[in-house]
């Protein structure tokens, strides 16, 4: 908060057309940031490399508020997140990356909230424009922009705009922000107590000595009012979810049972101060009052077992977004309760930095926010280097399906669909039908008793459809549950289901489903060239080819996994200068996750001066990590092996 001196936006000596020009820069700041950004997180959604169970629970979330609305609904959601009966008629426009976008643009469009908020602090003009320049740059505001959708994400905008608007005499609106903030999601309110007490604290240490305290009064009476209303809303809040709706108090913030003081390493939880603190100087650490509730928080970093909150993780997740506001108004309050005196009284001129602090304060903490991004900016080279590197080219590299495509997958289960089993990376299924229970997204499925058998699938029909993508297939095995690759295989050894759809990797099951499917675009297999293979039980030249000589019960095993549905494969051995004396049968194994021994494919037989071997085989279930060999050889005579390939079929 600023004191009564600094209550008026200080006036800068420059001329209307610099001042104007200035005022750009920050908004150019967000430009070039938005730019930046925005297609990164399209191409994360659209090719489906984002973490977007997150962002389809909440999206997911906002559908069920607006089109269920029952009494439900509305009270579990005004004790945990009131933000999001706020949001719910953002549902309307059926859209995630709209709401990515709103997200990416409260965020990075805070930089003119910190303008607005260091234009009543700093007497020289470019001190702000240093400051809201300098956010963007910081770089923890990245992680909670680049992890999905998240509620408490916007507690970060919210909180900024709240303390601008207070320190600007705007206090209605100051309130309202303060307390939307807190009730992003339970129990942030309860960071608006801390900041209501902290605040009347300031407020009267930085008024106290004051001739006119009407300043200072006017401040106390709206913390006391802002204290009384958060701390309410905190005990409604706490009561609804502890004792009416059976949630634990701070189980919404994530992962705290089992804790222990310095639940991470201490090296870790000192790093994560370090680095958050150090871009600005480590001045939040001690600078005002503020300071208190950061190191609440921090506090509560040490405690908890969950690595979102510690290095590295605090700084590509969403959790960041709870330490910025604060860290920017602990600088910023400490910055405004500095007396003139201190600062000298020369006039503020643009280049007369020397007698003026705040500015000296300014540039410093905005080369070294600067240093600190060069290590850990996404667009810095060198921050692919670093444990908190984002890996954004690994997150927007195409796949093997795309999100429109499996949107058209998912559209062939009807809206009113309940039973669903789905991968953890699949939002639309939350949207396309708003009433499935999501405790049957088999991610969360480990905790299920093993009764996730094939019979009983066969027997029940609580689960009436199956739908994934390639990476739930590869999830490892669970220890007490059953994972989605688990759970689809024994639900096609149950007989009772088909496929309905297998397009580009997303595939959908549906119970009692007989018949072709409705799409079908096969997964695409790279051809196994003989250099990525190698022979058992017989020596081989690698020249232009694998050659094979007087074979004694060879396998020849390819370096190359697969990942295979069910449905019908044509395989093709390419060979080359075949000598033979006599013919020569052999076997085409497969090997595969969770199936014990391996199954025999084919059997095919080689001729003297065959070129090409074309087998058939059918698969009834899905194989992950699966090895096709080549096994069984016995011939007297040469045979160089170049290739092989596989290629499923549309029956």
């Amino acid at each position: 908060m600023l004191s009564s001196s600094n209550q008026s936006r200080t006036e800068h000596p420059v001329s209307s057309s610099l001042q104007a020009a200035m005022n750009i820069i920050p908004f150019l700041a967000v430009a070039l940031s938005l730019f930046y950004w925005m297609p990164i997180i399209w191409l994360k959604y659209l090719t489906l490399h984002d973490y977007v169970f997150d962002l389809g629970v909440f999206y997911g979330s906002l559908h069920s508020i607006f089109y269920t609305h029952s009494g439900t609904v509305l009270y579990q959601y005004a004790a945990g997140s009131t933000l999001r009966i706020i949001l719910s008629p953002l549902s309307m426009l059926n859209s995630f990356i709209i709401l990515l976008y709103i997200q990416l643009v409260l965020v990075l469009g805070s930089a003119i909230t910190v303008y607005l908020i260091s234009r009543r602090i700093f007497r020289n003009p470019i001190g702000p424009v240093l400051m809201s320049v300098a956010y963007p740059l910081y770089f923890p505001v990245n992680g909670s922009i680049f992890f999905d959708v998240h509620a408490q994400t916007f507690f970060l905008p919210f909180m900024l705009l709240a303390y601008y608007l207070e320190i600007s005499g705007r206090y209605k609106l100051s309130f309202a922000f303060f307390i939307l903030a807190g009730l992003t999601r339970f129990p942030i309110i309860g960071i608006v107590v801390l900041y209501s007490m902290a605040d009347f604290i300031y407020s009267f240490r930085t008024g106290y000595h004051s001739q006119d305290r009407t300043l200072m009064r006017t401040r106390m009476r709206f913390d006391m009012a802002l204290f009384m209303a958060a701390f309410i809303i905190t005990v409604l809040q706490y009561y609804s979810n502890t004792y009416v709706l059976g949630i634990s108090s701070m189980g919404n913030i994530h992962y705290v049972a089992g804790s222990s003081f310095l639940g991470g390493s201490l090296g870790t939880d000192l790093i994560t101060v370090l680095i958050f603190s150090a871009p600005l100087l480590l001045l939040p650490l001690y600078y005002s009052e503020f300071s208190l509730i950061l190191w609440a928080l921090f506090a509560f970093s040490f405690y908890t077992n969950y690595s979102g909150y510690l290095y590295p993780s605090v700084f590509t997740d969403q959790y960041s977004a709870l330490f910025v506001p604060l860290i920017f108004i602990s600088v910023f309050a400490g910055l405004a309760a500095r007396k003139d005196r201190d600062y000298g009284q020369s006039r503020a001129k643009i280049l007369q930095w020397k007698d003026d602090a705040r500015l000296r304060t300014a540039i410093k903490i905005f080369v070294a926010i600067a240093v600190f991004a060069v290590l850990f900016q996404p667009y810095s080279p060198l921050a692919t280097h670093t444990d908190g590197s984002f890996n954004i080219a690994n997150y927007t590299a195409a796949g093997p399906v795309s999100e429109p495509q499996l949107q058209q997958v998912i559209d062939l289960m009807p809206a009113s669909a309940t039973g669903i089993a789905f991968g953890g990376d699949m939002p639309e299924v939350m949207v396309h039908s708003p009433n499935v229970n999501g405790t049957l997204v088999s991610d969360t499925i480990n905790g299920y008793p093993l009764s996730w058998t094939p019979q009983y699938l066969a027997a029940t029909d609580s689960i009436q459809y199956i739908s994934g993508l390639p990476t739930d297939l590869g999830i490892a095995p669970a220890v007490n549950g059953y994972n989605q690759y688990q759970l689809t295989q024994n639900a096609m050894e149950s007989g009772a289901f088909g496929i309905v759809a297998e397009y580009h990797g997303a595939y959908l099951l549906e119970r009692g489903y007989h018949g072709s499917s409705e799409l079908f675009s096969p997964l695409h297999y790279s051809t196994v060239s003989y250099r990525q293979m190698f022979p058992l039980n017989s020596s081989e030249v690698l020249d232009g080819g694998l050659e094979i000589s007087n074979a004694s019960n060879v396998t020849v095993i390819p370096s190359t996994s697969f990942l295979f549905y069910p449905g019908m494969y044509s395989l093709q051995l390419n060979l080359s200068s075949v000598s033979l004396n006599g013919s020569a049968v052999f076997q085409i194994r497969l090997s595969a996750s969770d199936v014990s021994g391996n199954i025999v494919l084919a059997s095919p037989q080689i001729s003297n001066g065959q070129n090409l071997v074309t087998v058939n085989f059918t698969l009834d279930n899905f194989y992950v990590n699966s090895e096709v060999f080549i096994t069984g050889m016995n011939f007297q005579g040469s045979v160089m092996l170049q290739s092989m390939s596989i290629q499923e079929m549309e029956v």
